[in-house]
């Protein structure tokens, strides 16, 4: 359970990345500078300091950067204290690519952690840093990455499925990085913004099933698409089995690209909702983020009720 930490902005150190791969921080108050290090030698020296509060926005960007500071100053094993927040912070995509105001915006944020606040990054948060830093450096889906997965506190719920597309599912991982990122302010419970971020709209999906999406959000659906259903043939599925609820929405939605989307939209919800409830087992809340009946139909929910069990063993 993670304990309220109070501590004053002047002992907090904040980095950014660049587009250019070089290292910003602020040390307490003081103006945004660039390190003359590149991250790597940046974060060895931070191992040698004294520092115990350093912040970093959530980005794909900064998965590397996390990863390392995580690992040299901040793991379970060490005294430091890592903490990540929504890029949402910064209004702007502008914002978000300039790391002086990024730094100055990080000092601002007051949001609570549910909202896409500082949190402490734990061996929950891990896993999402892990792997987004593996894709970033263009590494295939390997032995690494696979391993990275099975420890993702998420892999168990999606495991449900028996037509899981592993490398699919880590990518949407490595795009995700962390649920909180795409909470709707004026509409918490709604996953739309997260959905539509995903390109999960008709045009997109139309363009994805016809194989003619090019942009962001296209390729972002093809992921989220390719997640649930592997590379299975359709005329090897079992229909029958719990873990194809998704299959049976996609059948009974006449399939094609509206099979597809009603399907994908289905599955993002049940990816999500189980991860969220991950991640608050180790908080104060007692809140069920998810609830089978809700999603889930007749022997479907059984059948899910007796693998979520088997997490305690897995």
């Amino acid at each position: 359970m993670e304990q309220l930490v109070i501590v004053q902005e002047e002992q907090i150190l904040k980095v950014q990345l660049s587009a250019d791969g070089r290292v910003w921080y602020a040390d307490g108050m003081e103006t945004p500078t660039v390190s003359a290090d590149d991250h790597a030698r940046f974060t060895s020296t931070l191992s040698h300091r004294s520092i115990q509060h350093i912040r970093v926005l959530g980005t794909p960007e900064n998965a590397q950067l996390i990863v390392d500071i995580y690992q040299k100053c901040c793991s379970p094993r060490r005294v430091g204290r890592l903490e990540v927040a929504s890029p949402m912070i910064c209004s702007k995509v502008s914002e978000r690519s300039d790391p002086t105001i990024s730094l100055y915006r990080m000092r601002q944020c007051q949001l609570s952690p549910s909202l896409g606040g500082w949190h402490q990054v734990d061996e929950l948060d891990y896993p999402s840093y892990a792997i987004a830093a593996q894709f970033a450096k263009n590494e295939d889906y390997g032995d690494h990455v696979r391993k990275l997965l099975l420890t993702h506190p998420a892999y168990h719920d999606l495991s449900f499925l028996p037509t899981l597309g592993q490398e699919a599912a880590a990518r949407l991982i490595a795009i995700i990085l962390d649920p909180r990122w795409f909470v709707d302010f004026r509409s918490p419970d709604r996953l739309s913004r997260l959905k539509t971020y995903l390109g999960l709209t008709p045009r997109h999906m139309l363009q994805v099933t016809n194989g003619t999406g090019k942009c962001d959000r296209a390729k972002r659906c093809a992921i989220a698409l390719q997640a649930w259903q592997g590379n299975v043939n359709q005329s090897e599925i079992d229909y029958t089995a719990p873990g194809n609820f998704l299959w049976r929405r996609w059948k009974s939605s006449g399939g094609g690209f509206r099979g597809n989307l009603r399907a994908t939209q289905t599955f993002v919800t049940y990816f999500i909702r189980t991860w969220q409830q991950q991640l608050l087992s180790k908080s104060r809340q007692q809140l069920e983020m998810f609830i089978p009946d809700n999603l889930l139909r007749g022997a479907e929910v059984a059948a899910y009720k007796v693998h979520a069990a088997g997490r305690q063993v897995a």
